[in-house]
């Protein structure tokens, strides 16, 4: 059976069921003024959402030959100061105005747009030249109604621990009736769950890859630290992976920290980790490195994911606008 995290919790989960199937009830989504593709997870954190959101924007830009007509709405967690207007990314990107998702995304090419309200969001990419959208950490919301729907598991852990708070999961597994694609990264759907699956929900098994480092100079090769020592550091919710890729490239790791997700750098703490490393090249995350602009001699270890198994152009040609010539 599916491993639970916190047992003791399991009577209060069906409450939080209850109330996210109430809060669905209450709003009616709209259809948005162009082709909107939602990647999101039943999972609150850790599926890997951003990767197959960039995976997918890739894709979508191709297929259209200009990336400047592809956008990414991001929802802006945490992004500072509050509020709900629409944030667009700028040149830098700036992850404590946008969040850290949509200032990753904007280190792509596409255009990246943070926005709590997610159909504010879809008009102004609109507005921008975007012909199709993409909503990461779409699956959950309640403002636009998309015309694919894109669930992310992690299967190592595919059920997240049980439903809040037993564990991580938003929703019943009964939620999956709702996607067209499922993306498993880590391994396999579990074979008793496609019977949630709607009729001709097509499913995926992914990984990811590294693809190359983001250096004070700009993008560099994968065997930029082939043999050099190295201070790594991660600030996301399952950093394991990341030093495991690292240490792929042939970067000596000689030294590792562990933040939690999200992190949140001030002044003092930027002191504190160039102090911590030494002298040897800073190397991290892209989501940590949108957080720590200008800070010296740091890297980003840049990765993909990428599906293998069924074709999924043909479902992303299903609804764009209109096929390249």
């Amino acid at each position: 059976g599916e491993v639970v995290h916190r047992p003791l919790l399991l009577p209060i989960a069906p409450l939080w069921i209850a109330t996210g199937a109430v809060r669905r009830g209450l709003f009616r989504r709209q259809r948005a003024p162009c082709p909107v593709i939602s990647v999101g997870s039943l999972a609150a954190g850790g599926a890997g959402k951003t990767p197959v959101a960039l995976a997918i924007a890739g894709r979508l830009a191709a297929r259209l030959g200009d990336p400047r007509t592809v956008a990414v709405v991001s929802r802006g967690y945490r992004r500072r100061p509050g509020g709900r207007d629409v944030r667009i990314s700028g040149d830098p990107p700036d992850a404590r105005a946008l969040g850290d998702e949509a200032a990753l995304t904007a280190r792509y090419g596409v255009l990246a747009v943070s926005s709590p309200d997610r159909m504010a969001g879809v008009r102004e990419a609109v507005r921008r030249g975007a012909a199709v959208a993409v909503l990461d950490d779409g699956f959950q919301q309640a403002d636009v109604a998309p015309d694919l729907e894109i669930v992310v598991l992690d299967g190592r852990e595919p059920g997240a621990g049980g439903v809040i708070p037993a564990g991580e999961r938003r929703e019943a597994l009964t939620a999956l009736g709702r996607a067209h694609l499922v993306w498993v990264h880590h391994g396999r759907l579990p074979e008793a769950w496609r019977r949630y699956l709607a009729p001709g929900a097509v499913v995926v098994e992914a990984g990811y890859v590294a693809t190359g480092f983001v250096g004070p100079d700009g993008e560099a090769p994968l065997d930029a630290l082939e043999g050099k020592a190295v201070a790594a550091f991660a600030g996301i919710a399952r950093p394991a992976g990341f030093f495991r890729m690292l240490a792929s490239t042939g970067a000596r790791i000689g030294r590792r920290r562990v933040f939690p997700d999200h992190h949140a750098w001030t002044g003092a703490g930027r002191v504190a980790l160039a102090a911590w490393a030494a002298g040897l090249p800073l190397v991290t995350t892209e989501k940590d490195l949108v957080r720590l602009p200008g800070l010296p001699n740091l890297w980003a270890l840049r990765i993909a994911s990428r599906p293998v198994g069924p074709d999924i152009d043909a479902l992303l040609d299903r609804i764009l606008p209109r096929s390249p010539p």
